[in-house]
């Protein structure tokens, strides 16, 4: 054996030795590798685990709770217990979807939930704003390390964490669909740097229970749309069944579907018993067709209408309003017809007989305006002539069709017909109205053009039904008035004469009394003196006897004009006074070469007169009509009989009395030696 053997050996053995501790070292190395593997597997397996105990035991919760919120509030409770928060809340968008309002808390304390809860109830978060904000618009999770120590503008509720002691803080959003259901908050007791495996843990959960809540969520839309439709349904019942109106919905066949206690009261049927009927089952045909009539009008309108339909009733048919309307479906299809009818037969009955009695309260006025004895004249705001009663026909001359809708100012003389307008004009802009309501003295004019006076008053009118404005003009034709009071005036201006005249003939005539036995004694001394007077003296004597005998006369006339004079009146008839006068006066008028003509019917009545009077006045015509023709003419009496009255007509064929002079002024005479007092 070789000195050399040994040493390789060795050294054999040394390079084994190095190679058995590099693979031991290996060994350990994949050994510390697979440790450390297992370890994360174990971890990770660990936290699947607990994500699925967490998913499984929320989602069993979820689906227990009996809505959204106490749903939510579970998920705090999962989340808060299981990963070891010490205090969890829960942010809901509101309804308007402006900012997020406070929801569940969950504290494994119960005080320092009550607490919290009473310190958020009054915050809200816009989107943007706050830690649920930010979170609400970025849908991702947002770890915060101290929630105390920052400022207010990053975490709005500082003070309160401080205040509760409250460090790190998670935001995680609940998310269904894209829609964030929620904003979950978790809090901390300690400062701690962001924990992605609890981020990771906590907003795995909440994506997986997004689904299960927006599920729960929409079943309580469905409940509280249920009982939402419940109570619409039964207050829509209480309503239909507390109206007066018979209310009741149909298919478009006719079918009933829906009645109200009203009509089952009325036509002794059920809502129960009703449905599929038709009113054909339930009315006689003819009234059975005229509301399936109606009906298929609003079907085929597709907008409400309004009918007056007559339905029968144990007491004999009554009067229905019917307003009928087509409901419709999403597609604007008609699917029934449903109808509220209001009893109106009293209120018929009551409009029947007031119509009748305005009817004959109109008669009875439109008689009342055809027999007053003033004219009664209407215009509307227009001044067009609307009524025309027959006391107004007979002072203006006009018929009603004449006048109807003719302007009212035809009735009117200038200036009053031109200002007419501008004055109705006036008094609608400004509201003056001066004119209505007094009575004034104005002028009419009359269809042959005379113009009158009258008494005018006016009244303004407002129909009850249509609200028109017209103007009701009252008048008086005062034309008769007019006379009588310048006949007052002329025979009290007579009277003054009369006195006058009395007082003057008293203060004359004395003195000339005198003056007249004067002159009869120088008369007869005269005469007695034989030729030896001279002529002229003889005629200026004789002169001036006739002059104061003429001056007697006038003194006389006007003696007569002041005394009361006395009348007897008792029939008289006319033909025999005018053969009195005219036997007395014929001789004169043969001389004047005068043929007198006389025409006197047979049956003229007797005339009530004083007829001694009736003669004077009848001579004093005569004369005058002589004195009229001196180359002679015709003289002609006639007399004819007018309604209640005779009339006399004496007509010569003298020169005539000259235009513009008035026979019965005073003391107005067209003859030399004429006092003016004859007529």
């Amino acid at each position: 054996m070789s000195r050399d053997d040994p040493r390789r050996d060795v050294e054999k053995l040394r390079r084994s030795h190095k190679l058995m501790e590099k693979r031991v070292q290996q060994r350990t190395k994949a050994l510390a590798q697979a440790k450390q593997d297992l370890e994360a597997e174990v971890e990770k397996r660990t936290r699947t685990e607990l994500e699925l105990r967490l998913l499984i035991e929320t989602a069993q919760s979820i689906s227990e709770a009996p809505d959204f919120d106490s749903a939510l509030g579970v998920v705090l409770h999962k989340v808060c217990k299981t990963t070891g928060w010490s205090l969890c809340e829960a942010w809901v968008p509101r309804l308007d979807g402006a900012a997020l309002e406070p929801g569940s808390v969950c504290s494994p304390r119960t005080e320092d939930r009550a607490r919290f809860q009473a310190l958020s109830k009054d915050f809200t978060f816009p989107p943007g704003v706050g830690l649920p904000g930010r979170v609400w618009v970025s849908k991702k999770p947002e770890w915060l390390r101290d929630v105390s120590a920052e400022p207010e503008e990053v975490f709005l509720r500082a003070r309160m964490a401080r205040e509760m002691g409250l460090k790190a803080a998670l935001a995680v959003p609940v998310v269904a669909n894209g829609n964030v259901l929620a904003v979950i908050v978790l809090f901390m007791r300690e400062t701690r740097d962001e924990d992605r495996h609890l981020v990771e843990l906590v907003s795995a959960v909440a994506n997986h229970l997004g689904s299960f809540l927006q599920h729960k969520k929409a079943e309580d839309a469905l409940r509280q749309s249920e009982r939402a439709l419940r109570e619409s349904e039964a207050l829509l019942q209480a309503v239909m069944d507390n109206s007066t109106s018979v209310i009741y919905v149909k298919d478009t066949q006719g079918r009933y579907i829906l009645i109200n206690s009203r009509y089952e009261k009325l036509f002794h049927i059920s809502r129960e018993g009703i449905r599929g009927k038709t009113d054909y089952d339930l009315f006689p045909k003819q009234a059975a067709e005229a509301f399936r009539k109606n009906d298929l009008r609003v079907i085929e309108a597709k907008a409400p209408l309004e009918f007056e339909e007559v339905a029968p009733h144990d007491d004999g048919p009554h009067i229905y309003i019917s307003i009928k309307y087509p409901l419709l479906d999403r597609s604007g299809v008609p699917f029934a017809v449903c109808g509220i009818s209001t009893d109106i037969t009293e209120r018929k009955l009551r409009e029947e007989r007031e119509v009748a009695e305005r009817k004959r309260a109109e008669s009875w006025l439109e008689r009342l305006i055809d027999t007053t004895q003033d004219a009664v004249v209407s215009a509307d705001r227009e001044g067009r002539i609307v009524l025309f009663n027959a006391a107004a026909e007979k002072i203006f001359g006009y018929t009603r069709a004449e006048v109807e809708g003719k302007n009212i100012s035809l009735l009117m003389p200038e200036p009053y017909a031109s200002e007419y307008e501008s004055y109705i004009r006036r008094c609608e802009e400004t509201g003056e109205r001066r004119a209505i309501g007094s009575i004034r003295t104005v002028q009419g004019r009359r269809k042959n053009g005379e113009i009158f006076p009258m008494e005018l008053s006016v009244t303004e009118v407002t129909t009850d039904e249509t609200e028109e404005v017209r103007y009701a003009a009252f008048i008086r034709d005062t034309s008769e008035k007019a006379r009588l009071q310048a006949e007052l005036i002329e025979s009290e201006r007579l009277a003054a004469i009369g006195a006058t005249a009395a007082k003057l003939a008293h203060e004359i005539g004395n003195p000339l009394n005198g003056m007249y036995m004067t002159a009869q004694l120088l008369e007869r001394r005269l005469a007695r003196l034989g030729e030896g007077v001279d002529d002229g003296v003889k005629n200026s004597l004789r002169n001036l006897v006739e002059e104061i005998a003429r001056l007697n006369r006038l003194l006389e006339e006007f003696r007569s004009l002041s005394r009361r004079e006395r009348y007897t009146f008792r029939p008289v008839a006319l033909a025999d006074v005018a053969a009195e006068v005219l036997s007395v006066e014929m001789g004169n008028f043969s001389a004047q070469n005068i043929r007198v003509e006389s025409h006197f019917p047979r049956d003229l009545p007797l005339i009530m007169a004083d007829s001694e009077k009736l003669k004077q006045a009848m001579l004093n015509l005569l004369k005058n009509a002589a004195e009229a023709m001196p180359q002679g003419g015709t003289l002609t009496l006639r007399a004819q009989e007018s309604g209640r009255e005779v009339v006399l007509e004496i007509e010569d064929t003298g020169f005539g009395i000259p235009e513009g002079v008035d026979i019965f002024e005073p003391f107005f005479t067209t003859k030399r030696w004429g006092t003016g007092l004859g007529l």
